[in-house]
């Protein structure tokens, strides 16, 4: 099967209309940004992308523009934290075309690739898989329906503002929180790129603050290859649109719709996935400092085969009704949800509960508990963290979680002898994590110990796993460090994180490691020239999976990765030209999979321009 090329066609006549009727009579300057979020903070490319320089902005007097209040994550964000969060101009200023990309930034987290882009692919971290890497999008669960791990290759960053991940001993946590008109002029985004490999990018995002009395966002995406030797093509689309409508000051109605369409020619994979999701949501302010929302949302899911619909064509759907509220008052927070399901595969309930304080001058404190209602029982899990203020440049850090959790794919899995006795779609984990962190004349070292204990290790339950099996958990010992160091240089730094485990598991390899030398540097009185550059490696051990050998009862290994990269970016005012080199030593023999070949070497190049009207 050849990927059409008639879709995107379409997406560029869309993308011409919408430039065509947008464009702005001039360029103009920037003011920051009215709705950036505390703490906005982080390792990588968050922490050179500078208040806001990227954002364009009218030069008319400032206007007043309603926004729903917020429901953001409230422990602030940090390595030590285990948290990571990136707003709207860290994203746009990064290498990153994906979310898997994005992820792949976060210490300590690993992304496996079924190939190129249009394969399937999720993120991993301490050995986690099923049922315990979940997504959150605008406050409803992103449930993968037929996987027991998110399939990334089903989500685009178009139409995304901020992502936020939280890395658990006991599961991975990502949040995806939608684009929104924040100025009282619209406001267009065009990302347009082209590479080896027949690659091509086409983005674009409209904000329009007043459109027949609401807030409307559209977002569009397509990124395609013909993949490594040319002989694998493969292409992520999607499309959302969000509508807001304000009911005064405090609140009002959003609606939202997605669709994506992932394609690939493998031949032992579906051909073409389509998800379809939509969700009707009420926010509302309903005292100072407690945000409540009332949410309905729908998914469902069809994969075709590859030559055509009768061969193979499978669907799954799922619904989901709950609630949810943030409360803060001075250095107190607490926030929760509940969540109804039904359809395929589904649970049946699940709720999430914390509470905190963060006393700036002394420690930030989170307590959680999650819980999940399944036919067969109920199951809960609970969580602490705590991050102390430095003193005299030292801070110490800690969190344990202690819980079990469910996946309705785990079921379908072929349990191998060294199975346990746990009921088969429930696993039990605990996991504690110690360390200590030094900074001082913007140097930054963080060091600390982890420890997990699992009953069992689940599968993926990826079709790229292919004969995949449940075994037998145990406990595992590492460490795992952090380093920032600014260089004499004005404008360089040398960063780097790794983790070391005194024996390997299943998608854990012994170590795994990420280094870049970065630079950042603003020039101009009016800064309107801008250059961000960063040339590193990401790396890991070779690492078992959860499968089998042909004709064998050994797990599956796959050889050692090494991935050199090189991104810059440069902005004039608010045009930005990037270029980017992918796997720069040619290293052949990168494979997450067995088979699954990955570029071997690849060069983009494109721009990205904030246009204002």
């Amino acid at each position: 099967m050849n990927v059409s090329r008639r879709s995107f066609d379409s997406y560029k006549l869309i993308s011409a209309v919408v430039i065509l009727h947008f464009i702005p009579s001039s360029l103009v300057g920037q003011i920051p940004d009215t709705i950036l979020s505390a703490g906005d903070t982080l390792v990588s490319e968050a922490q050179i992308t500078d208040s806001d320089s990227l954002m364009a902005s009218s030069d008319s007097l400032a206007q007043v523009v309603r926004i729903f209040p917020q429901m953001a994550g409230l422990f602030p964000p940090s390595y030590e934290a285990g948290v990571w969060h990136y707003n709207r101009q860290a994203i746009l200023s990064s290498s990153v075309m994906t979310l898997a990309e994005l992820l792949e930034l976060i210490p300590g987290t690993m992304v496996l690739r079924g190939g190129d882009y249009g394969t399937p692919e999720t993120a991993v971290s301490f050995g986690l898989a099923s049922g315990r890497i979940k997504i959150f999008w605008d406050g409803l669960e992103w449930t993968p329906l037929d996987t027991g791990v998110p399939d990334l290759s089903r989500i685009t960053l178009a139409g995304v503002k901020e992502v936020r991940v939280e890395r658990h001993m006991t599961g991975l946590r990502i949040e995806l929180i939608s684009l929104e008109p924040s100025e009282s002029i619209p406001e267009t985004v065009i990302q347009v790129g082209t590479g080896d490999l027949g690659t091509n990018l086409l983005r674009a995002e409209l904000s329009h603050p007043d459109v027949l009395g609401g807030a409307l966002t559209f977002a569009m995406d397509r990124l395609e290859t013909r993949g490594p030797n040319f002989q694998n093509r493969g292409s992520l689309s999607g499309i959302g649109v969000r509508y807001g409508l304000h009911m005064g000051d405090k609140g009002g109605l959003i609606f939202d719709l997605k669709s994506s369409t992932p394609q690939n020619d493998n031949a032992d994979l579906v051909g073409k996935v389509k998800r379809s999701d939509w969700n009707i949501r009420g926010r509302w302010r309903l005292l100072e400092g407690l945000v409540g929302e009332a949410f309905v949302g729908s998914s469902s899911l069809a994969e075709d085969s590859k030559e055509s619909a009768s061969d193979y064509h499978q669907e799954y759907s799922g619904r989901q009704l709950g609630i949810r509220a943030n409360y803060e008052i001075g250095d107190l927070w607490a926030t929760g949800n509940a969540r109804m399901f039904s359809g395929s595969i589904m649970r049946e309930k699940a709720y999430d509960f914390k509470v905190g304080i963060n006393q700036k001058n002394l420690v930030a404190v989170e307590a959680s508990v999650q819980g999940e209602y399944w036919s067969e029982q109920k199951v809960s899990s609970l969580g602490f963290q705590a991050v102390t203020a430095p003193l005299l440049g030292f801070s110490f850090f800690g969190s344990y979680e202690d819980g079990t959790a469910g996946s309705a794919f785990i079921s379908r899995i072929q349990e191998s002898d060294m199975e346990t006795n746990v009921p088969e779609i429930f696993t039990k984990r605990k996991g504690s994590r110690l360390g200590a962190n030094f900074s001082w004349g913007g140097i930054d070292i963080s060091a600390a110990m982890l420890h997990f204990h699992a009953d069992s290790l689940r599968p993926l339950g990826l079709p790229i796993e292919l004969g995949s099996v449940s075994l037998k958990g145990g406990n595992r010992n590492g460490f795992e460090g952090e380093i920032n160091l600014p260089l004499p240089i004005r404008g360089f730094k040398i960063e780097g994180t790794g983790q070391i485990w005194e024996e390997e598991s299943s998608y854990l390899p012994r170590r795994m490691w990420k280094s870049a030398l970065t630079y950042h540097g603003l020039f101009k009185e009016s800064e309107n020239l801008e250059v961000w550059a960063k040339a590193g490696v990401i790396g890991r051990d070779s690492m078992l999976l959860r499968t089998l050998e042909i004709d064998s009862n050994h797990l599956t290994r796959v050889a050692a990765l090494q991935r050199w990269f090189t991104h810059i970016q440069v902005r004039v005012v608010t045009l930005n030209i990037f270029v980017r080199w992918e796997n720069m030593l040619g290293k052949i023999d990168n494979y997450d999979f067995p088979g699954r070949k990955q570029p071997r070497f690849r060069t983009i190049y494109g721009i990205k321009w904030i246009l204002s009207n």
